[in-house]
């Protein structure tokens, strides 16, 4: 009896893509946190509303004072373009001949699902971190460093004020100059005599991410040796704790008043050097994950494969990282970590 292609395609469809999906987003804590609160788009456009003004028509008044209302315009709309992640699940003659039924080809399927699994996942979060801008890399969704920029001119979500980003919708930057001490050098980010001690820099940068909203920034990613860096200050320890949020989620976080600091591989695979670290102070209440509810994840029909003997069923994702206040984010460019450290 030969392979049934639609009992397979609906029995992946049922069993293994949840556990895909599920995955895919436990994995990274950033990724975790903004799945659980994504949102669903249809149309040609990711259209998120945000916040940029405000309300003046909140005023102290005296008895019989009078009250000028004047027109406001707190909300207006940032606009993104949807992208498509593809992956494929490639099932080879020899496979289908020597399986004749969805339990026999089990084991390829398996291994089939947990490939795709850790590929998607790598390109995820390769993009999370990849310094390549948007203007050079059209195709893929918004990196952290499309968001978070020091940049005047580039657009994102197509807010722009005759062709300056405006001063709202600015992200904060800080870098070397930031600081007299030199957050370069190792001495100095373990010096507590100096403005670039460690506990300082996370300091100023939550300062930073919070300046227009007054909400502390939640999720704090730093490189691995950043992290252990923490971890290894004596003095640090009174003050940054393990997470109790993040360790209910399945992760080993240090928490410093209101934000998590975790440290993720791939923000120091996208170095270019030693000192060429970065640190994101992050929001999530202004970050979102946007799928097309028709592609989230949505399996096609298994077809002949052109470059090989076999079918070959394709996966897409359609949609986007976006955010909601460029303002309240924060990243620190330029500090010190080794780049083999963890290799």
């Amino acid at each position: 009896m030969a392979l049934s292609y639609d009992n397979l395609s609906a029995l992946i469809a049922a069993k293994y893509l949840p556990v895909l999906i599920d995955n895919i987003f436990k994995k990274t804590y950033l990724f975790a946190i903004l799945d659980k609160k994504a949102r669903e788009y249809k149309g040609r456009k990711i259209v998120a509303p945000l916040e940029y003004a405000v309300n003046s028509n909140v005023q102290f008044t005296s008895k019989w004072g009078s009250y000028a209302i004047t027109p406001q315009e707190l909300f207006t709309a940032a606009e993104y373009t949807a992208k498509m992640l593809t992956g494929a699940l490639p099932i080879a003659l020899e496979d289908e001949l020597e399986s004749e039924t969805p339990e026999a080809i089990k084991p390829f399927i398996d291994s089939c699902v947990k490939n795709l699994e850790k590929s998607v996942m790598d390109v995820l979060t390769t993009n999370l971190f990849s310094r390549t801008l948007q203007a050079s890399q059209t195709n893929a969704w918004l990196h952290l460093a499309d968001i978070i920029n020091a940049s005047t001119s580039v657009t994102v979500g197509g807010v722009i004020s005759s062709s300056v980003v405006p001063t709202w919708w600015r992200s904060k930057v800080m870098d070397g100059d930031s600081f007299s001490g030199d957050i370069t050098q190792e001495d100095d980010l373990i010096n507590p005599t100096k403005d670039s001690y460690i506990k300082r820099i996370i300091q100023k940068g939550i300062a930073k991410a919070k300046y227009l909203t007054g909400e502390e920034p939640d999720h704090i990613i730093v490189p691995q040796y950043i992290y252990d860096m923490i971890e290894s200050i004596e003095d640090l320890k009174r003050s940054f704790k393990p997470s109790d949020r993040a360790s209910k989620m399945g992760f080993t976080a240090l928490q410093y008043r209101n934000s998590d600091i975790i440290p993720d591989e791939k923000l120091t695979a996208a170095q270019t050097g030693n000192t060429d670290g970065r640190i994101y102070f992050l929001n999530t209440d202004y970050l979102y994950l946007y799928f097309n509810p028709n592609a989230r994840f949505k399996m096609g029909k298994f077809i002949e494969a052109t470059a090989f003997n076999g079918k070959v069923a394709k996966v897409h994702v359609y949609g986007n990282m976006v955010t909601t206040n460029r303002a309240a984010q924060c990243v620190l460019t330029g500090i010190y970590s080794p780049t083999d450290y963890s290799t």
